[in-house]
C-alpha cells in the first residue's frame, strides 16, 4: 500500500527542493540550547537575561557566544551531547522529514546556536547538512573559547552555498523557524514559515502556524 501524507494526501512531486528547519524555538521547545545546558551547570538565571536581551536585539549572538563558551572549558565534548539527550523538542521531527524526503525534498538545520548541538540533531533525525556557532575542541575536550562565530546573516548564507553547491534555486527553498535571526532568509527563499514565532519573525514569513506538532507544517505548504 502507498504511503500516505499525515493529510491523508497521495504523495507528488513538488516544486520544492530544500527546506531549512531552525532548531531553537522551532525543533527545541520550551528552551534554547544554551538556556537547556546553563540551567544544567547552574547558571541558568544569567543565561534567561542574555536571552531576554538577544530576543530585544540589545546584545548579539556573539555576545552569548563569549560567555556561555567560557563556561564550557574543561569540558568534555561527549557529556554536552550526553546533557542533550532530554532537551524538550516539538513533536514529529522524524515525520515530517520523511515526509519532505519522500516528496524529494531534502531537510537542512540551520541554526546560530552551537554547532555541537546541530550535529546532534543531524545523527538523531538525518539532517543533510547543518551550521552553528562553534566551539573550541581539543582532546575531545571544550576549551572555553569560540571558534567561529554564526549569526543570522551566517544563517543566510549558509543555506545560499548548499543550495549552489546542489544546483538548487533560493526560490525553490522553504524556511521553517520563530525569531529575529530567521528573518533574513525568510526574506530570501521562495516560503517560509513562522513557526510558534515573535512578532518579528512573523511579520517576515509567508505564513505563521501555532503547533506542537511539526507535521502542521505540511498543511499549510502550497504544492501545486
Amino acid at each position: 500500500m502507498k504511503r500516505l501524507t499525515p493529510l491523508s494526501q497521495p504523495l507528488r512531486t513538488s516544486r520544492w527542493r530544500l527546506t531549512c528547519f531552525d532548531l531553537d524555538g522551532t525543533l527545541v521547545r520550551g528552551t534554547t540550547v544554551s538556556q537547556y545546558l546553563a540551567d544544567q551547570l547552574g547558571q541558568g538565571d544569567q543565561m534567561v537575561e542574555l536571552e531576554r536581551q538577544y530576543a530585544s536585539g540589545a546584545i548579539s549572538n556573539a555576545v552569548i557566544a563569549e560567555q556561555q563558551a567560557s563556561s564550557y572549558c574543561g569540558i568534555p565534548v561527549e557529556d554536552i551531547v550526553s546533557t542533550l539527550s532530554e532537551i524538550p523538542c516539538i513533536g514529529e521531527i522524524d515525520e515530517t522529514i520523511l515526509d519532505l524526503r519522500e516528496r524529494g525534498i531534502e531537510s537542512i538545520l540551520g541554526t546560530v546556536t552551537w554547532s555541537v548541538a546541530a550535529e546532534e540533531f543531524r545523527r538523531r533525525h538525518g539532517f543533510a547538512a547543518v551550521s552553528g556557532t562553534e566551539v573550541a575542541v581539543k582532546d575531545g575536550i571544550l576549551t572555553g573559547a569560540v571558534k567561529r562565530h554564526f549569526n543570522e546573516w551566517d544563517k543566510l548564507e549558509f543555506v545560499r552555498s548548499h543550495c549552489e553547491a546542489n544546483q538548487i534555486e533560493l526560490s525553490q527553498c522553504i524556511a521553517v523557524g520563530d525569531s529575529r535571526s530567521d528573518v533574513p532568509l525568510f526574506e530570501a527563499v521562495g516560503f517560509s514559515i513562522a513557526l510558534n514565532a515573535t512578532a518579528q519573525a512573523r511579520d517576515a514569513a509567508t505564513v505563521a502556524l501555532d503547533s506542537e506538532s511539526l507535521t502542521d507544517v505540511l498543511s499549510v505548504i502550497p504544492w501545486e
